[in-house]
This record gives structure tokens, sequence and C-alpha cells, in this order.
């Protein structure tokens, strides 16, 4: 029996402990006092196979692996955290569920001191089911973790943090094709939602469980808000990617119709202008119906204040680029872009208002003007292709009025070129004009600075 443990006894015990004590090590905190029987089994199998001479007395590999059962169970429970996480990683985006924030709508209203006191709520919106599972998932492991011994604690806590980590290293990736696909609107807004949702949890969820967990943690910082940033931008560039796809089908759209210069000249321009125009409609408000519902209300308007902007501002560039626009030609595209005017706020009405009537409508305009920058710019447009000389130069009220506050000097004079004949009158327009075209350079160097200040305020609103 020496004999053929000397040649096999090592052999055999790599494979007793890689097929049969492996497979048995607890993977939860109840099973692991049954651990204790297979301890007390494999000792006495161990003095067995020394008393046979199988094994030396000095080999006790077996009985060191079954008695090391904290390293086993940590290493172990770890294994299955992080499986179970990548599956949920792994699921389809497009279950969801629906969050809503609590309503105050029957409560005391706050006094001014306390109105920031909900600023750590997360808005209505929807995610992927299998990322609530992950959250709620990381939750029951830092409980785990809190009623665990020092080396379970530890490894407990940092296989959490693993989790998130893989989730920005993973998620990206294996949904690439859904999330930047130009159909896939509704997985780009879930991703975005998803990567908020769990910084959202984030930013508080190591000083939850800071008191709780073992105190040999304490000595380390127990944090996870330096993984923040990681999933905001993973989130957020995702679908930054989606609304340029999304902007750039609108401006082709637009430039698909021609050149505008030969409005005159093309009989078909009006009817294929129009086309157009209801065309980016009804992509915007398909948009509408997908993200309203997905996307929390305020980066909803936001992002389809962004579309519209880029909409408008193709549209207002290439009028305020033409040379000539024939008279008979301003009525048309009065006509053309009106629609615009009509539809444009029912995309910031929720759907279910859509056929009422009263301050739903007014509250719908009011975001326009809000999340629209481009958007009293492109009425000023409609307004002057419909205006006489000295409408204009009233709107324009010496560089303080209306019209001077979205267009420069050199706007509105070259739109004026373009809409009225070479007389002594518009020459006269003109130099008015440009004998304020101090105040608007002015004026232009404050919109400057302001505009650096907004975008910075907004990237955190």
């Amino acid at each position: 029996m020496s004999m053929l443990g000397h040649v096999i006894g090592l052999d055999f015990s790599d494979l007793l402990i890689k097929d049969c004590l492996t497979i048995a090590i607890p993977s939860n905190k109840n099973d692991l006092q049954d651990f204790c029987r297979i301890i007390e089994e494999t000792s006495r199998f161990q003095e067995f196979l020394v008393s046979v001479g199988f094994l030396h007395a000095d080999q006790k590999t077996i009985l060191e692996y079954a008695r090391n059962v904290d390293a086993l169970f940590a290493n172990k429970m770890c294994r299955d955290v992080l499986d179970k996480a990548r599956k949920l990683m792994l699921m389809q985006l497009h279950d969801t569920v629906q969050l809503t924030a609590p309503s105050d709508a029957n409560s005391v209203p706050k006094s001014s001191e306390n109105k920031l006191n909900n600023v750590f709520i997360f808005p209505t919106c929807q995610i992927s089911a299998s990322v609530k599972q992950l959250m709620d998932f990381a939750y029951e492991v830092l409980n785990e973790a809190s009623e665990s011994s020092a080396m379970c604690a530890i490894r407990l806590f940092y296989t959490v943090r693993n989790i998130f980590e893989l989730f920005c290293a993973i998620v990206p990736i294996f949904h690439k094709q859904n999330i930047t696909m130009l159909p896939q609107v509704t997985v780009s807004a879930l991703h975005h939602n998803n990567c908020m949702y769990l910084a959202h949890h984030l930013i508080t969820l190591g000083h939850e469980f800071s008191s709780r967990l073992h105190p040999s943690l304490k000595d380390n910082t127990v944090t996870f808000v330096d993984l923040v940033p990681r999933l905001r931008t993973a989130g957020t560039d995702a679908f930054q990617s989606q609304l340029a796809a999304q902007k750039k089908q609108l401006v082709e759209i637009i430039r698909g119709i021609g050149s505008f210069h030969n409005m005159s000249n093309d009989p078909n321009f009006t009817n294929s202008l129009e086309r157009a125009l209801k065309q980016c409609l009804y992509q915007l408000e398909h948009l509408q119906r997908i993200w309203q519902t997905v996307l929390p209300s305020s980066v909803y308007k936001q992002t389809m204040g962004a579309l519209l902007d880029s909409l408008l501002d193709e549209i207002i560039g290439q009028i305020v680029r033409q040379e000539d626009i024939p008279s008979n030609c301003t009525h048309q595209l009065t006509t053309a872009f009106s629609v615009i005017i009509q539809r444009t706020p029912n995309l910031f009405q929720p759907l279910s208002y859509y056929g009422n009537n009263g301050n739903n409508e007014n509250y719908s305009v009011a975001d326009a003007c809000r999340c629209v920058p481009k958007w009293m710019k492109f009425k000023e447009l409609l307004l002057m292709l419909a205006a006489s000389m000295n409408d204009i130069l009233e709107r324009w009220a010496e560089g303080k009025g209306p019209l001077a506050h979205e267009f420069t000097a050199n706007e509105i004079k070259q739109v004026i070129r373009a809409l009225f004949q070479n007389t002594d009158r518009r020459s006269a327009v003109l130099a008015r004009i440009n004998h304020t075209h101090w105040f608007e350079e002015s004026k232009n160097q404050s919109v400057c600075q302001s505009s650096v200040n907004l975008t910075f305020l907004n990237f955190f609103l």
C-alpha cells in the first residue's frame, strides 16, 4: 500500500480536493455549520490513509485544505456573487420597471429653508429590471458581509465594488449593438437611466454600511463614490451618441430638400419643404412616444430641446444665408414653418394631455421657450419674413429690441437684402442698423461669457 501511495498519493489528494471537497464547500452562511461534519469525516479519512501506509504522517494536504474553511467559504461565496452579477448584466435591457419618486402632493408646503430636502430622491423614470435586481443583490451581499467574519466581510465588500467595476466594463460592450443602433432609441435611454440609477445609490451606499461592517474595514475608507463618475460617464456617453445620430438625421432631412437658393425656380420646393418638416416632426413625435415615459421629465425636456434646437438652427442658417428671397416665396415659407410653431409645444406636453385645453398648453409653450435656445430666434425669423422694413426696424429698436436679442446686426442686414430690393429706403434702414452695430458687439461678448457659465451649471443640474 505504501508503494501505491508513493506512486499516486499526491495525485489522489489533489483529485479528492478538486472533485469532492471543493464541491462540498458551502456558498452561504446557513450551510457553514454542516461543513464541520465534513471536516471531521475528512480527519478520520486522513488518519485511515496514514494507518494503512497510503500517506505519510506529514502529508496533511487534504486535512489542511478542509480546515481552511473560512478562506474557502469566502472564495466560493465571492465567486458565486460575481457569477450571479455577471448573469444579470448579460440579461436583455428591454424588460423594465417603473421607478416613481415620492409625491408631495398631499404634504404641507415646505418652507424656503427646507426646499432642498429631496435633493437625493431619484426621479420618476424606467430602468431595466435586471439592473434593479443587480442593485438589490448588492444590498443583499453587503447585508451578508455585515454579519460575517472579518475575512468574509472584507472579501464581500470588495466583491461588491468589483460588481460595479464589472458593470462599467461589460455592459457597454456586450449591449453595444443595441445601445448604439439608431432604431434602438429605447435601449440607449434605458442604459442612461441604469447608469444614473446605480450611480445614485453608490453615492450613499458606503456611508449606509460603514458602521455595520466588521471593525477591520473601518481602518479603510468604505466608499463607492469613486465609481460614480465612471457610471455617469458610461450612461451619458452612450446617450449622447444616440442624440448626435438623431440630430444628424434631422439635419440630413432638411438638407435633402436641395439648395434653398433655387426656391424661386423650383415649383416643387414648397411641397418638398413641407414634407421634410413633417418628416422631422414625425421623427420627434416618435421619440416623444418612446422617451417621455422612459426618461426623467427634466432629462426628456432637455433632450427634446437639444434636438429641436439643431433642427431650428439648420433652418435659420439656410434662410439667413440666402442672397435673394422672392416676395412670392416669403408667404410660402411662413406657411410651411408655421407647422413647427403649432406642433412643437406638444412635444413637451405629456401624451395623456393630448386633446385637452387649458394651462397645459401654456406650460408646454413655456417649456419650448426654456428648453429650445433657438425657439425665439425662429419666431423672430418668421416675423421678419412677413414684415415690412419699418416693422423690422421697430423690432430692432436701435439694437435693444427683441430682434436684436436674437440676431446679430449682420444677420438682420443679410435678411433685409434678401427680402427687399435695393432702394434708398433699404440703404437707409441698413445704415440705421449699422449705426447700432457697436451695441451688438458688446452684447455678444457678454452673451459668450454667460454661455460658458450656463454650460458649466447645466452639467450639474
